[in-house]
Parts: structure tokens; C-alpha cells; sequence
């Protein structure tokens, strides 16, 4: 209705004013103003004519009503209407002028009465818009899930590693042990060269050689060597200065398109006592496989610090490198068919990652071409295409320009 149809009606009420309710208890209102505005705040800064005013976002709307209960049974009618403004929560005002609202009393509500003036009681009441209470919710960062999966892989390396080695009884058991972990511990340092490490090189190339010269003891607590040698892996992950090189690497040093020849007993049960050759296969594929799912745990740590860090920068390079470490997982699910708690330990890992580099990759920057219609230097294209010239050396190395001087005219790859 027009606000002339509404004066009309208030006049036809005999001046009472118009009907409304608050959690569905009636009142009667005349009067209304409502309260809206954006939170702007406004700063002032030394030595500057121009202010700057910060957007906060809209202001809850206020509704001050001013209304009234009359009549034989005002006082009724009033405790009735002051229970509901006292109540907890939010209620629903149905308003003349406002319809339907969700709304929550601010503040002091006013009630006037007067010996005067018997049978009403007025109100001043200011309500305001009850909005939604939305809590902070806590977010797990994918990249901590990528970590924790391979952590827990790699705790169960360490679990099974232990349950399987034994070197009892035969020193040439020992010796073949001795023989494998140095070997594995040997690939391990090649790739500290591999990747130019430099800050925690030492640390790790330590490390290797405690182990290996007291290897001999600690072949007979597997438990503890397993630890020790898992350590080693994670120093690894984090000390890795070229995470596209190291996860290739990994894979050249350990990876494998086919299982070796002695894997297929270490899921068998224990050999008679006193199999020597027996028990030295299962240490053999012991040991295998607990560096396989070590390398494999590596991958992953790498390759999510590395998307995190933006040193993978684009979302097709991070797509492609998680593919990589996926083969691996599916390469060692499929090929070697792990026991129960590792199959469970890989299969968490492979979706922690699929997880993370799907989020992850949506930050990154997407792949682009810029084409140049003259040989010009890198610096020049820079600035162009980036506003950046400081990014000259990237686009450099991005597209193997010989001379950064004089990139050939033609496309480039670049990044948006």
C-alpha cells in the first residue's frame, strides 16, 4: 500500500496508530526512524591533504520504534510485550513499514507511563537487524596434510623396517645388511651433490657417516637405525635448494619401472631358523622397501614446500611434478603390493597430494605467450609484459635466451 493509503488507515484507527508484533506479542507504533550507513573510517595523515577512507563494509540497520499498549488490559498487555524484549535471542518484528525482520533489541528499552495519562504505556524501543553469527572456521592447510601422510608413511617404514630385519645368528646376515644400508646411504650422499646443497649439506653428509661407522651396532636394533636413516631423509626434504631436479633425481637414484627379483618374499612368512639365504632375502627387500617408501615421502615434502615457496610457479608444473610422485605411489602399490598399513600409508599420501596440489595450484600463475615483433633485450620485454624489469632474468631462463641483449623476435612464454 501507498503511504497515503497508510495515513488514511492510522486516521481511520481513531489516531492509535498502527498494529505491529515482537515475538509475536501486539503493540501499536506511530512513529519509526531508521538508522543506515556504511562503517567508513576516515585517515588522517601527517603532511598530506588528501585523507583516505577505509571501506569496513555496511553498518547493521537500526530501527528506532516508538509505539504503545492501551486499554482495560494495558498492563497485560505491557508485561506481556516487556518479557518478549527481555528474552534471549534474536525475534522476528513484523512492522508496518518494514514487513518481516529478524532483529535483536539494542540497548535500553524506554517505558512511560503517567498518573496523567492512565490505561498506556509507551515504548521507545531500538532494535537492529540480527545478521547471521558466522564463526571463523578453522581451515587445515592441504600442505600440513601432504606432511602429516608422509610422516605417517613413514612411520610405518620405520614399523614394518623393524618387524622384518634380523640378523641373528649369522654374521654373514650381518655383513649383507651392512652391505645394503651402506649402499643406500651412498646414494643418499650423491644426491647432497646432485642438488648443490649448502646450507644443511654438512649436517646431512654427517649424519651419513655417524650411521655408516657405527653401522655395525645398529644393524642389531633395527628400529633405531630405521629412525636414524629416516631422519636423514627428512633433512633432505628441507635442505633441497632445486625441488624440480631433486624430485627427478630421487627417482633416477631409486626409482624402478620393475620390482627386483628378491621383493616377492619379504610378504611371506618368516623362513625356517637357521635359512640363512632365506632370512638375507628378506633383509634385502627390508631394506629396499623401506628406502623406497623414505624417497617416496621425500617426493612429497618436497614437492608441496616447493609449490608453497612458488618455486614451482605455474599450475601446469605443479600438475606435472605431483604426477610424478603419484606414479611413483601407484608404481609401488601396484608392482609390489605393500601389507595392509602401508598400502593404507600410500593410498593417504596419493590423496593428501592430489588434495594440495589441486588448492595450491589455483594461486599459481597460468602460462601465457607474449609476442615480440623485433629483437629487443630482456629487460625492455620485461618492463612490457610485467611492469617489472627485475623479472628480466626470468624470462631469460624461462625461454633459454642466449643474450640477454637480444631476445629474437617471435613468442614467449610467459607468466600471468
Amino acid at each position: 500500500m501507498g503511504w497515503r493509503e497508510e495515513q488514511r488507515r492510522v486516521a481511520h484507527s481513531d489516531g492509535m496508530g498502527v498494529g505491529a508484533t515482537f515475538r509475536g506479542v501486539p503493540f501499536h507504533t506511530t512513529e519509526s526512524d531508521t538508522g543506515v550507513g556504511r562503517r567508513n573510517e576516515v585517515h588522517e595523515y601527517p603532511l598530506r591533504d588528501l585523507p583516505y577512507a577505509d571501506d569496513l563494509g555496511r553498518r547493521a540497520r537500526e530501527f528506532q520504534v516508538n509505539g504503545y499498549v492501551v486499554g482495560e488490559n494495558y498492563l497485560q498487555e505491557r508485561d506481556a510485550l516487556i518479557e518478549a524484549l527481555e528474552a534471549y535471542g534474536p525475534g522476528e518484528l513484523i512492522h508496518p513499514k518494514y514487513g518481516m525482520l529478524n532483529v535483536v533489541v539494542v540497548g535500553r528499552v524506554s517505558i512511560r507511563e503517567s498518573h496523567s495519562e492512565g490505561g498506556i504505556a509507551r515504548f521507545a524501543i531500538t532494535f537492529a537487524e540480527a545478521g547471521e553469527n558466522t564463526f571463523p572456521q578453522a581451515a587445515t592447510s592441504t600442505q600440513d596434510g601432504v606432511h602429516d601422510a608422509a610422516d605417517a608413511l613413514g612411520s610405518a617404514s620405520v614399523d614394518r623396517f623393524a618387524s622384518l630385519v634380523d640378523v641373528a645368528g649369522a654374521a654373514a646376515l650381518a655383513a649383507d645388511l651392512v652391505s645394503r644400508v651402506n649402499s643406500s646411504l651412498d646414494s643418499l650422499q650423491r644426491l647432497v651433490g646432485l642438488n648443490g646443497l649448502v646450507d644443511l649439506a654438512g649436517d646431512i653428509v654427517r649424519g651419513v657417516s655417524s650411521i655408516a661407522d657405527r653401522l655395525s651396532t645398529l644393524i642389531r636394533t633395527p628400529e633405531t637405525l630405521a629412525l636414524k636413516l629416516q631422519s636423514l631423509y627428512q633433512q633432505l626434504g628441507l635442505a633441497i635448494k632445486r625441488p624440480q631436479s631433486a624430485i627427478a633425481d630421487l627417482r633416477a637414484e631409486y626409482g624402478s619401472n620393475d620390482p627386483a627379483p628378491w621383493t616377492a618374499p619379504v610378504n611371506s612368512a618368516s623362513p625356517p631358523q637357521g635359512a640363512t639365504s632365506a632370512r638375507r632375502v628378506v633383509n634385502a627387500a627390508a631394506v629396499e622397501e623401506f628406502t623406497r617408501s623414505q624417497v617416496i615421502a621425500t617426493q612429497a615434502r618436497i614437492l608441496t614446500d616447493a609449490i608453497e615457496a612458488k618455486e614451482v610457479t605455474t599450475a601446469p608444473e605443479a600438475r606435472d611434478q605431483a604426477e610424478v610422485v603419484l606414479e611413483e605411489i601407484d608404481h609401488e602399490l601396484e608392482a609390489y603390493d605393500p601389507p595392509a598399513q602401508m598400502a593404507a600409508a600410500l593410498i593417504a599420501l596419493r590423496v593428501a597430494i592430489v588434495r594440495d596440489v589441486a588448492e595450491q595450484a589455483d594461486r599459481l600463475q597460468q602460462r601465457a605467450t607474449y609476442t615480440t615483433q623485433a629483437m629487443l633485450p630482456a629487460l625492455l620485454i620485461a618492463q612490457r609484459v610485467y611492469q617489472d624489469g627485475s623479472r628480466a632474468d626470468e624470462l631469460v631462463t624461462r625461454n633459454q635466451v642466449r643474450n640477454p641483449l637480444f631476445v629474437p623476435a617471435g613468442q614467449l612464454e610467459v607468466l600471468r
